[in-house]
């Protein structure tokens, strides 16, 4: 057995629990991803057709002379260019798709290294930042338009001033408003607005400004990064998970593995928020109840177990002061309060 399997129980249901939620967003993001995929790829194929038929007839009035004119050499680059754009953002977007498949693997399995391999696929996702080249793709397709309405101006202008000109002027009021969309959510993040350009922008603010959400080199992983991971999903994703369930199984998985864990682990939990959220929890078992009186009984011994265990831990840990004690020796004392009320009430109950 290796070290690490020592300390976090392989096949804990608390794995399966991370999994299931975790494949589920995946699936999720991905099917997001696919369908603003398919429908660019359907839109460029459409688009593709516009444009060659455009690059075949532009220019088409000056064929018969023998120098072609400055005009007809704009219209027919412009034209060209875009439909290169097209065909190569289609070429982007099939490719993209293969991309999300291996974002969305799901495993058969449900123990511990499963759920180090899920987190570390995430975050590989996110150093690479696979979202947000997926959400590029679609730029190429708005270039290409772009690069269309240039080379139709001008074919318009060419033909008839007052139609280019007509042309031109609601051209700049769309390029305006793509631009309007583009910078707002670079300097206000919550709106609810923004292009693939947007995420171009942000990022560059983000390399010049400097962030702090930037990822971790993972490129050797060793026994101590499972271990890491492992413990970040079992508090980050578990224990402070919105779902109860999840809740109370990674906190009934704390008290049976308390012993067998690390002293480094033991202050990584209880130098958290677990405490409180454990408190939390009793409080709302010992209120909503359960419908089955031995997994109440069960579920209840398991927090306070755990209660008493991070007491003890800080209790033994010459790293804390006393005021850093005090608050968890109240919650506890406040739990046993509510422990005398709740089985006066039982015993109640029972007469």
């Amino acid at each position: 057995m290796k070290d690490w399997e020592k300390q976090f129980k392989p096949n804990a249901k608390i794995w399966g629990l991370y999994l299931t939620d975790a494949e589920e967003e995946a699936r999720e993001n991905a099917e997001v991803w696919k369908n603003g995929l398919d429908s660019l790829l359907i839109f460029a194929g459409l688009f593709a057709g516009i444009v060659s038929s455009f690059v075949t007839g532009a220019g088409s009035g000056s064929s018969g002379s023998q120098q072609a004119l400055p005009s007809d050499l704009w219209i027919k680059g412009f034209g060209a260019t875009s439909l290169l754009v097209t065909l190569f953002s289609a070429i982007m977007g099939g490719l993209a798709k293969a991309w999300s498949l291996k974002f969305i693997t799901a495993s058969s399995k449900r123990e511990a290294k499963d759920a180090y391999e899920r987190r570390i696929l995430d975050k590989r996702a996110k150093r690479w930042k696979l979202e947000r080249i997926i959400k590029f793709i679609p730029l190429l397709i708005q270039t290409a338009a772009l690069l269309f309405a240039a080379g139709f101006a001008v074919q318009s202008y060419v033909d008839n001033q007052l139609i280019g000109q007509l042309t031109i002027i609601l051209a700049s009021i769309g390029l305006g408003v793509y631009l309007v969309a583009t910078v707002i959510p670079v300097f206000y993040s919550p709106s609810p607005f923004g292009t693939p350009l947007s995420d171009l922008f942000i990022t560059a603010k983000e390399l010049f400004l400097g962030s702090s959400d930037n990822d971790e080199e993972m490129d050797a992983w060793t026994e101590q990064d499972i271990e890491g991971e492992l413990a970040d999903i079992w508090l980050n994703k578990l224990i402070t998970s919105p779902k109860v369930l999840q809740v109370d199984e990674a906190i009934a998985e704390l008290t049976r593995q308390w012993s067998s864990l690390q002293l480094k682990w033991q202050k990584y939990f209880g130098s958290s928020n677990t405490p409180n959220i454990i408190v939390r929890r009793l409080r709302e078992h010992m209120v909503l109840g359960f419908h089955n009186k031995f997994e109440e009984y069960e579920e209840l011994c398991y927090h306070f177990q755990a209660l008493l265990q991070l007491t003890h831990y800080y209790e033994s840990s010459q790293e804390h002061d006393m005021s850093s004690l005090l608050p968890l020796r109240r919650a506890l004392t406040d739990a046993l309060k509510l422990w005398d009320l709740y089985i006066v009430e039982c015993f109640s109950r029972s007469c």
